[in-house]
């Protein structure tokens, strides 16, 4: 199988999942939305931006470090890699659990005074949960495994949505049923991925001392941008808690999780790109930099078709399945959405420096980028309330992916047709800012009405970056 077939295969596979995910997890807002209001969204939005933060810290990158070195080891060491990765994650994991959870039962009582107890183990069990699932969602990958990849997170959907309906309905219509919902999704999750051995937690690697550093000095800058990371992604949430209400947060948190549409593909891409990639480069060094080239400028235009789909679609999306009270987040979809994209983009070259090991370019641009979030955020938020926020967000990813791109190229030189690419993002942009408001009052004739424009614009877009796939499946379907 050629390197662009099983890239591209694997991602579809995985997209369509995640997809199928998304719109399970939708089903429960029409219901969620009605029984809850905005305010338990608001109390999970800021619950959630902290356990992404303590998750990311405490993986302490070992996840791209276990995806860097297990692949390029020989087989009679990949093991002992596997082992060292999984047990500094492990010990991570319970300790930054540990710290976050007695901080929300010590001090959450300023944001979340009902229920700070609730969230303290929420976010305990939560963080373990979510680097166990980074660290199996990368052995799955380094295994090729990608078809049991894109299952277990459907099955995680439909878990959260029982959980979460039956508490709703059942038992409490407040935060409690989509932590709860939260929770069960991801334990379902983490059973179908899998685990490595007991042995991997509870004994020593046998990786040389010389090796163990090399993996943690990979991992390392990880832990340095995981708070810039945070800050780009979730520290709007913070802002809108100081200047605004939790039903503002509820709201903007529901525009976030349409805009999420987006991410399914980025993290199909991530899935498979990052593993393949590094094996193409292994295997053939120069060599692979022209087929990574012409598959990265694809690969870029899929994630701006993906923007443009969530633009044009999610404001629709948003009015169609919840509540009144949350329809006007779909003002704030589309810079979301770009935001999304920009991250996306930012996945396609991050790869350039994990395999040249040169991360530090990568820290520096995330601590300028956090630092231009938050004065973006300070000085927008106060005027703009969410609107400045989602516009803060958008700006500050895009910051970070141009000038990490403008940086990449001298670690791995891939040949980009600019112009082709240009041409094709320009025209993207065009058709969002034309498709992303309503074309009828009512929801679904609006999507009904935009789909054929979408389908064709998207037609297009593949006819100009990759004629050579639009003759084979015009082939194909003649």
């Amino acid at each position: 199988m050629s390197f662009a077939k099983k890239v591209v295969g694997a991602t579809g596979i995985i997209t369509l999942a995640g997809v199928g995910a998304r719109l399970l997890s939708f089903v429960s807002v029409p219901v969620l939305s009605h029984l809850l209001g905005p305010g338990p969204y608001g109390v999970v939005a800021l619950a959630g931006s902290v356990v992404a933060l303590g998750s990311i810290i405490a993986l302490f990158g070992m996840d791209v470090a276990y995806g860097r070195y297990y692949l390029l080891e020989e087989r009679d060491q990949r093991a002992a890699v596997e082992h060292f990765c999984w047990g500094v994650s492990h010990m991570g994991a319970l300790v930054v659990a540990t710290a976050v959870g007695a901080g929300w039962y010590w001090l959450g009582q300023r944001w979340l005074p009902e229920c700070y107890q609730t969230v303290a183990l929420y976010s305990f069990f939560a963080i373990v949960m979510s680097v166990a699932l980074s660290m199996s969602n990368m052995r799955v990958r380094l295994g090729g495994n990608y078809r049991k990849l894109a299952f277990a997170p459907i099955v995680g959907a439909l878990v959260s949505l029982a959980v979460s309906l039956g508490v709703a309905m059942y038992w409490r219509a407040d935060a409690m049923a989509l932590i709860l919902g939260a929770l069960a999704g991801m334990l379902a999750t983490l059973v179908l991925l899998g685990l490595p051995a007991k042995l991997v937690f509870f004994s020593q690697s046998s990786l040389p001392a010389n090796k163990k550093w090399a993996v943690l000095a990979l991992g390392a800058p990880v832990t340095i941008t995981a708070p810039m990371f945070w800050v780009v992604a979730s520290s709007d949430r913070w802002f809108l808690a100081e200047y605004t209400t939790e039903a503002v947060i509820g709201v903007y948190s529901m525009a976030g999780s349409v805009a999420l549409l987006g991410m399914i593909l980025n993290t199909s891409i991530s899935s498979t790109w990052f593993p393949e990639a590094s094996r193409l480069y292994g295997e053939q060094k120069a060599g692979a930099l022209a087929p990574l080239g012409e598959l990265w400028e694809r690969l870029v235009v899929g994630i701006a078709i993906a923007w443009l789909a969530v633009a044009a679609a999610g404001g629709d999306l948003l009015r169609l399945l919840a509540a009144p009270q949350f329809h006007s987040g779909a003002a704030y979809i589309p810079l979301l959405a770009a935001g999304i994209f920009f991250y996306g983009l930012f996945g396609l070259i991050n790869p350039a420096f994990v395999l040249a090991r040169k991360m530090r370019y990568v820290v520096v641009v995330w601590i300028v980028g956090a630092a231009i979030n938050i004065g973006l955020n300070l000085w927008l938020v106060p005027r703009l309330a969410a609107q400045g926020a989602a516009l803060a967000q958008c700006l500050s990813y895009g910051l970070i992916a141009l000038c990490l791109l403008a940086a990449s190229r001298s670690i791995l030189p891939m040949p980009i047709h600019w112009k082709r690419l240009g041409l094709c993002l320009l025209m993207v942009v065009a058709a969002g800012v034309i498709m992303s408001p309503a074309w009828a009052d009512n929801p679904l004739l609006s999507l009904l009405a935009k789909f054929p424009t979408g389908l064709l614009m998207s037609i297009l877009l593949v006819r100009v970056i990759a004629p050579d796939w639009y003759r084979r499946a015009f082939i194909m379907l003649a």
